[in-house]
């Protein structure tokens, strides 16, 4: 995965999360199952974003420049 990939999948698990609570899973799915699906979810985009995090300053100037670019808009 690239930089700008791990920042869109972060984002991507961040706003989605909340959807546990109130969207997804089977509507006998206990509160607490739900809560910890949505802890996991927001954990895995904490590793996203510290690997999109570390992609970005590695090497400021690689090849994905356009890519940041178009992420961060």
């Amino acid at each position: 995965m690239t930089g700008p990939e791990h920042f869109r999948e972060a984002e991507a698990l961040a706003e989605s999360s909340s959807r546990w609570m109130t969207e997804w899973g089977p509507d006998d799915m206990a509160p607490a199952d739900r809560l910890a699906r949505k802890n996991s979810d927001l954990a895995k985009a904490q590793v996203h974003a510290t690997l999109a995090l570390a992609a970005a300053t590695a090497d400021p100037f690689d090849d994905d420049t356009v890519a940041w670019t178009a992420v961060i808009r």
